[in-house]
């Protein structure tokens, strides 16, 4: 198969568009309009949710915590001197998350033609990385500056001035990477291969730089000595950016990922092991994802979808090649009765799946003519896979329906990521249409009495995104006499004197 954007002339000296190039086109497309679905839709949630409090409260002068900053925080935070919206940053971060597929198009001659392809179908129906890519978070230029400088380590011959730019971009970026900077310190080291002098020196440069420039708040004034990968690698095990687990987000979103990467990595370790040696590529894509598994694994019950990501890239840019490899595998397989089994296996195993779900709607198994039937239709299948597994030749067939098991959910959690609701898991909790509402009632309120909008200290933090550019708001635990609205954990007593304006 060709991978040029033209391929041969047609009658009349056209050109003629190559297979490669639509295939190229299509993964490109699925991965920028999935990003574009939850820039225009999702509402602001989970670590986006966070980052923007934080950068607003820097952009107001105040101090908070949650502002780290990385170079895209801080340019979210400069951004709300010219606007309220978060869609300003959204964009940016959706314009450079938008340069990956270019990115492994330069990295074919690594990972092949075939092999980039499949990576960058894996990174597109990514949902984790689908929220962290096109999210105005700290994290918003993560996944690009990971896969550039992936490129600019396997490539290699890049400028020095281009080194210097890229770590310093690495070091304003959030912690994503981390395991692949480790990885490649690692690989360096074991292979001997240390980077030139001039290469050090314009990598010192630009990690000082880097330091100077998060040290200062980017202008925002001084933040002590930070780091922001290191700063965000921390905070993630501390603060909240979303309502499920790490854990729980890795069994919904991306266990389809994990166990075609996790089996390409075991693949490889094999093939290692039998050759007694292994390419530099393959040395520094295993510690990559064994550095990116540890912090997985130490995440797993904190509420930390960066961590996933940063497990799922490594994951799905190792698996493009190994898919390629299995694909070709299929190919070349015996068909003559696999091409009917196959069929039927899944034929039966979606009917046995259909009852199955009525009886779980109903709440109780059916009766026995149906048990007996669904029974049925399980050995069918099991025995249509079974036959197939014996025979040696037809065996890579089978990798067909594990393929569609598992393509159902990764499509699920894709499209659920880019167009679910305010119910979605992933980018939760949400700050919730009524907040506004809420604020444009206190601030017609409070103008109306000529009093002060008093709040719980409990709620500081979450109500910085709703009430932004609301004047000052008093915190107090105690309500002072000349508070015209108050806002109130609804678990705590009634303030005296004032009457709920309707419910919680």
């Amino acid at each position: 198969m060709t991978f040029g954007l033209f391929h041969g002339r047609g009658e009349g000296g056209a050109p003629e568009v190559s297979l490669g190039a639509v295939l190229w086109l299509a993964a490109a497309a699925l991965f920028v309009l999935l990003r574009l679905a939850f820039l225009l839709n999702a509402p602001v949630g989970g670590f986006e949710l966070a980052h923007l409090s934080g950068a607003w409260q820097a952009g107001a002068g105040e101090s908070d915590p949650r502002f780290v900053p990385t170079l895209f925080q801080a340019a979210t935070a400069l951004s709300f001197q010219l606007t309220v919206s978060e869609m300003p940053a959204r964009v940016v971060a959706f314009l450079v998350t938008a340069t990956v597929p270019l990115a492994l198009y330069l990295l074919r001659g690594r990972l092949g033609d075939a092999g980039a392809l499949f990576a960058l179908v894996f990174l597109a129906l990514d949902g984790p990385a689908i929220v962290l890519g096109a999210s105005a978070s700290a994290f918003g230029f993560d996944s690009a500056v990971t896969v550039w400088l992936l490129v600019a380590l396997l490539r290699g011959h890049a400028p020095a001035w281009a080194l210097g730019c890229l770590v310093f971009l690495a070091g304003t970026a959030g912690p994503l990477v981390l395991p692949l900077a480790f990885a490649a310190g690692v690989t360096a080291l074991a292979n001997r291969r240390y980077p030139a002098g001039r290469a050090v020196l314009a990598g010192a440069i630009g990690a000082v730089v880097a330091i100077g420039a998060a040290s200062t708040g980017f202008g925002a004034g001084w933040e002590g000595l930070v780091l922001p990968p290191f700063a965000l690698f921390a905070a993630g095990f501390e603060q909240t950016w979303s309502q499920p687990t790490t854990f729980e987000l890795a069994r919904l979103y991306s266990f389809p990922l994990l166990v075609v990467g996790i089996a390409a990595a075991g693949t490889a370790c094999y093939r290692a092991y039998r050759a007694k040696a292994a390419p530099l590529e393959t040395v520094l894509f295993l510690t990559w994802f064994l550095t990116a598994f540890a912090w997985f694994v130490t995440s797993a019950a904190s509420q930390n979808p960066a961590a996933l990501v940063g497990l799922t890239l490594p994951l799905a840019l190792f698996s493009g090649p190994m898919l390629s490899e299995a694909v070709a595998a299929v190919w070349r397989a015996e068909w003559r009765v696999a091409r009917y089994l196959v069929p039927a296996a899944l034929f039966a195993f979606v009917l046995a799946l259909s009852v199955a779900m009525d009886w779980a709607r109903a709440g109780k198994a059916g009766g026995a003519n149906e048990q007996v039937l669904v029974a049925g239709f399980v050995i069918l299948g099991v025995s249509s896979l079974g036959y197939i597994a014996a025979t040696r030749a037809a065996l890579p067939a089978l990798l067909v329906p594990v393929g569609l098991v598992l393509a159902v959910p990764l499509f699920a959690g894709a499209f659920g990521a880019s167009f679910g609701s305010a119910q979605e898991p992933l980018p939760s909790p949400v700050s919730p249409s009524q907040l506004r509402d809420l604020r444009t009632i206190a601030l017609e309120t409070a103008a109306a009495q000529g009093g002060r909008i008093v709040v719980h200290p409990s709620l500081e933090r979450d109500i910085t995104w709703g009430f932004r550019d609301s004047g000052t708001l008093v915190v107090a635990s105690r309500v002072p006499e000349t508070a015209a609205v108050v806002i109130w954990p609804a678990g705590l007593p009634r303030p005296e004197g004032y009457a709920p304006l309707a419910g919680d």
